[in-house]
C-alpha cells in the first residue's frame, strides 16, 4: 500500500535531495535571540538545539527555508549553541509531500478500481507508484528551472566566461527526459495522464432514460448468480468533488466478516448507520452491518456481518457507513420521579407527562426526542409497554434534567387488556427489559463517513473429475 511518505522518500531519491545530518555550534552575546544556519533547508522536526547544554528544542522555532532558528531568550554571553539535525539540497519535506500530492490527483484523479470505486493512495496499484514518483520528479525540477531561469550569463573583460544560464538548459532537458520516461510508461501499463480510455458501449431504456444493467456473461449451463458489472459512467466533465473516502471490503460467501476501523473522533453522542446495496443510491437494502462501538473516547468501531448475510450478497456491491449524531440519556430509576402522568414540571396538569433523567439531558425547546422502554403496572399487576408513554414526542425544557409533553393521559388510563392502570405516581414503572431512555437524533447530521465496493469471493469447491460438466448434451 502506498503512503505519501514512501513516495516522498522515493522522489528524493530521484532528484539527489537526500537528506544529511549536520552539527553546528554558535556562540551566544547576550542579546541575541534569532540565529542564521549554515546549512538549509532543514528539517524542523529533527533539529536538537542545546543551549549551555540544556535542550531549548521545544521551546525554539524554527524556519527550515532559510534556515533560521528563534530561541525564547537571548542565551548569555559566551554561551555555546549547539545545533545538531538534517537538512536537504533542494526542497522541505512540506514542499516533497505538496509535489506526491499534486502528482498523484493528476495521475489517478480520474481513476476508478475494478470495481468502480475511485483510486486513492491506499489503494493505488503498485506498479502505478514510480510511474506517480516520475511525474511529481518532472514538478520539482521544473521549480529548480524556475529558478535557474533568472541566472544569465557572464563575460568578464578579461574574456573569461561563465555561462550560468547552462544550469537552466541542463534542467530542461532532463524535464524532458523524464516526461518522456514518464509517458512510455503510462502508454505500456496504460494508466495515468496517457492512458487509453476503454468505455463499454450501454443501452438507456426507452421507460427510464436510465442505464441499462451490464452483467458479466456466463456459460449457457452455468445455473449460478448472475454477476452485475460495475462499469464506470461518464461523468460528462462533471469536476464535482468528492470527499468521502474510500475503502473496499473483500469477503468470502458464507463466512462471517468482522473489521475494525477508527475514527478521527470520540463516539459520544455518534450512532452508526452501515448498509450493503447493489450498486449507489439503490433503494433496496441487501444487508445491514451491527456496529459495535469498542471505544467511545478513542473512537473506534467493529463492523460485523453473520455467514447468513455474507451467503445472500452478490459477487459486486456497495457499501457505505453514515454517522448520525444522537444524544441518548436515562430517565431516572424510580418509577414516581422518571416518568410523572398529569404532570407539567411540577405542576399537576392533565394532558402533560413530565420525564426527568438521570443527568442533564442537553435537549431544548421545540426538540423531537424518543422515549422508550415505559411499561405501565395495570390493576392485575402486569406490566405492559404502551404508545401512551413511549414514542417521539415534541418536549418542552422545565429544567436542566426534566422535560414535558403534551399527552392524552387521562385519571384513569385503561392499558389494551382492558384493565385499569393503578396510580400514576406509583404505577408507572420502567420496564424489565431495559433502562428507559430519552433520544434526541439531530436531522441536520447525518453524513457518509466511509465507502466503497464489497468484494465476495467464492468458497474454494471440490475438483470435478468427471469428463463433462453436469448438463452436458454433448
Amino acid at each position: 500500500m502506498a503512503t505519501t511518505t514512501d513516495l516522498a522518500s522515493r522522489l528524493r531519491s530521484e532528484i539527489g535531495d537526500v537528506g544529511k545530518t549536520f552539527v553546528q555550534t554558535l556562540t551566544g552575546d547576550g542579546t541575541t535571540k534569532r540565529f542564521n544556519l549554515d546549512y538549509y533547508p532543514v528539517l524542523g522536526s529533527s533539529l536538537k538545539i542545546l543551549v549551555a547544554g540544556a535542550d531549548v528544542s521545544s521551546t525554539s522555532t524554527v524556519e527550515e527555508v532559510p534556515g533560521v532558528i528563534t530561541l525564547s531568550s537571548a542565551p548569555a554571553l559566551g554561551a555555546n549553541i549547539t545545533v545538531a539535525g538534517t537538512f536537504y539540497r533542494y526542497f522541505t519535506d512540506a514542499e516533497i509531500l505538496n509535489y506526491v500530492n499534486i502528482a498523484f490527483l493528476q495521475h489517478a484523479g480520474t481513476e476508478t478500481t475494478a470495481y468502480g470505486s475511485r483510486v486513492v493512495l491506499s489503494n493505488l496499484p503498485a506498479v502505478e507508484e514510480y510511474p506517480v514518483v516520475l511525474l511529481a520528479t518532472t514538478l520539482a525540477l521544473f521549480t529548480l528551472a524556475t529558478d535557474a531561469a533568472y541566472d544569465i550569463d557572464i563575460q568578464a573583460p578579461d574574456g573569461v566566461s561563465i555561462p550560468r544560464a547552462e544550469r537552466y538548459r541542463q534542467l530542461m532537458e532532463i524535464i524532458q527526459t523524464r516526461k518522456e520516461q514518464y509517458r512510455e510508461l503510462c502508454n505500456l501499463l496504460n494508466v495515468g495522464l496517457h492512458r487509453i480510455e476503454v468505455a463499454t458501449l450501454r443501452r438507456n431504456s426507452t421507460r427510464t432514460n436510465r442505464y441499462v444493467p451490464v452483467y458479466k456473461p456466463q456459460e449457457l449451463d452455468d445455473g449460478s448468480r448472475p454477476q452485475r458489472l460495475h462499469v464506470p459512467i461518464p461523468n460528462y466533465m462533471d469536476q464535482t468533488p468528492d470527499t468521502v473516502p474510500v475503502y473496499d471490503i473483500n469477503l468470502y460467501r458464507g463466512d462471517s466478516f468482522e473489521v475494525d476501523l477508527d475514527f478521527p473522533f470520540s463516539l459520544a453522542d455518534y450512532t452508526f448507520l452501515a448498509q450493503i446495496r447493489a450498486f449507489s443510491g439503490a433503494l433496496l437494502v441487501l444487508a445491514t452491518f451491527n456496529v459495535n462501538i469498542t471505544s467511545i473516547a478513542n473512537g473506534t468501531a467493529t463492523l460485523t456481518l453473520t455467514s447468513d448475510q455474507t451467503l445472500e450478497l452478490p459477487s459486486r456491491a456497495m457499501w457505505d457507513v453514515q454517522v448520525i449524531k444522537q444524544s441518548t440519556k436515562t430517565l431516572n430509576a424510580t418509577p414516581a420521579t422518571a416518568v410523572k402522568p398529569g404532570y407539567k414540571g411540577t405542576v399537576a396538569k392533565a394532558g402533560y407527562v413530565t420525564y426527568t433523567t438521570t443527568s442533564a439531558h442537553g435537549f431544548l425547546t421545540g426538540q423531537k426526542v424518543t422515549i422508550a422502554n415505559v411499561a405501565v403496572l395495570d390493576s392485575k399487576g402486569v406490566k405492559t409497554l404502551t404508545n401512551a408513554y413511549n414514542g417521539e414526542f415534541v418536549i418542552t425544557v422545565f429544567d436542566a434534567n426534566s422535560f414535558y409533553v403534551a399527552n392524552t393521559y387521562t385519571a384513569t388510563p385503561v392499558d389494551t387488556d382492558g384493565y385499569n392502570i393503578t396510580d400514576p405516581d406509583t404505577g408507572i414503572v420502567l420496564s424489565t427489559v431495559g433502562a428507559a431512555t430519552a433520544t434526541y437524533t439531530d436531522p441536520d447530521y447525518s453524513k457518509t463517513y466511509l465507502k466503497g465496493a464489497v468484494i465476495v469471493q467464492e468458497q474454494i469447491s471440490t475438483y470435478n473429475s468427471e469428463p463433462y460438466a453436469p448438463g452436458w448434451q454433448g
